[in-house]
């Protein structure tokens, strides 16, 4: 199941500290500076799970469960969502925006799949700012196997 998650934030004289507890561990980390207009996604890697956090910026973050067909969406700023395996994950990026991501895998360049943005009922007034690989990915069918 898909959760937002708000993060534990400390306040001092010092700055900020901000702590986020998610059921993994962590494989890899990546992060991602976006663009107002960009959309990254729909991506997922079999038996991985994902921890977004927006850390600059406002996203929509857009999640679709590959079994069911069933999606949802949110606005995030400042806090996280876990997308937990068997579903892909994208964002559209409403201001300028940094993505920091937790991976339960790690990357692998051959197991990496990827869903047409617009392919299973999600809609933007416009069309995004999108990779070659996105704008290529197929058009969304349920698996219910994976």
């Amino acid at each position: 199941m898909v959760k937002i998650i708000e993060p534990k934030v400390f306040i001092d004289e010092r700055g900020i500290f901000t702590k986020f507890e998610y059921p993994f561990n962590t494989a890899e980390s990546f992060w991602s500076t976006n663009r107002k207009g960009v959309f990254r996604g729909m991506h997922y890697q079999p038996n991985t799970a994902k921890f977004i956090y927006v850390s600059k910026g406002n996203v929509l973050d857009v999640w679709l469960n590959l079994k069911t067909g069933e999606w949802g969406k949110t606005y995030l700023k400042n806090k996280g969502i876990l997308i937990p395996e068997g579903y892909a994950h994208g964002f559209y990026s409403l201001t300028d925006s940094i993505i920091h991501y937790q991976q339960s895998q790690a990357y692998n360049k051959e197991q990496e799949r990827g869903v047409k943005w617009n392919s299973f009922g999600f809609t933007l007034p416009l069309i995004p700012i999108l990779s070659e690989r996105d704008k290529n990915h197929e058009d969304f069918r349920c698996n219910p196997d994976l």
